[in-house]
């Protein structure tokens, strides 16, 4: 539970990151090829950080969808869930009418998250860790002298 909990969370962290950097106006096309491993899943050529804050929205974005990858590959995604989330966890859905996109995926995103076992579960958070404190390596924060 606590792990559901974590991810809307982070959800709902990621779309307000989303928010603020001007994302929910871009397009995001996934790869069609599954990589073998559970967890780690290269960035789409579209999604490369400028900023520490695009950073982090892009390692949030992976971290949903390497969740989201590891529901499906252990059957625990609903039928609709599939069509809305491809077998690589991108966001495969036509955008709704009057529905902001962040707000739509973010949406989604919960619904379709599942209950991971926890050795699973600590994989995914290392990994985000990982990524976080990449991001915070490659832009580091000004000094304040």
């Amino acid at each position: 539970m606590r792990r559901v909990v974590a991810f809307g969370i982070l959800a709902l962290v990621l779309s307000t990151a989303l928010l603020e950097s001007g994302w929910a106006q871009q397009t995001v096309h996934p790869s069609t090829t599954a990589p073998q491993t559970t967890v780690q899943a290269p960035a789409p050529p579209s999604l490369k950080a400028t900023t520490r804050a695009g950073c982090n929205m892009i390692v949030g974005i992976l971290y949903t969808r390497r969740w989201i990858r590891s529901c499906r590959l252990r059957g625990m995604l609903t039928d609709e869930c599939k069509q809305i989330f491809d077998s690589e966890g991108g966001y495969s859905v036509p955008e709704r009418g009057g529905t902001n996109r962040v707000q739509q995926w973010t949406d989604d995103a919960k619904a379709c998250a599942c209950e991971l076992p926890p050795d699973i579960a600590a994989q995914l958070n290392e990994s985000l860790k990982s990524d976080q404190e990449s991001c915070a390596a490659r832009f580091p924060e000004p000094s304040k002298e």
